[in-house]
């Protein structure tokens, strides 16, 4: 049977432990406990026929700006193929 190990308290140990306690009762540092919704929004989100990358909110935002991105360096990217097989004008 191995000996308990004596640990000193210090400030620094209250806070991390107070930390960890937050972080598993979901409060915030005044002590007061907010509802948790993960169980709702999963649900939400699990029941929706969308494609996975439509579902989430702001997910026509994010889709918008990235559509835009690959098509600007696909069309930059065309142009700079068609420059460099057309050559420059003599």
């Amino acid at each position: 049977m191995s000996p308990v190990k004596q640990v000193q308290i210090n400030s620094a140990n209250v806070r991390l432990i107070h930390h960890i306690h937050l972080q598993s009762t979901n409060q915030d540092a005044d002590g007061v406990t907010e509802p948790n919704h993960i169980l709702e929004k999963q649900k939400l989100v699990q029941n929706d026929h969308r494609k996975i990358f439509y579902r989430l909110p702001r997910s026509n935002l994010y889709m918008r700006a990235y559509y835009t991105a690959f098509t600007l360096g696909m069309l930059g990217t065309t142009y700079g193929l068609f420059s460099l097989v057309k050559g420059k004008d003599s």
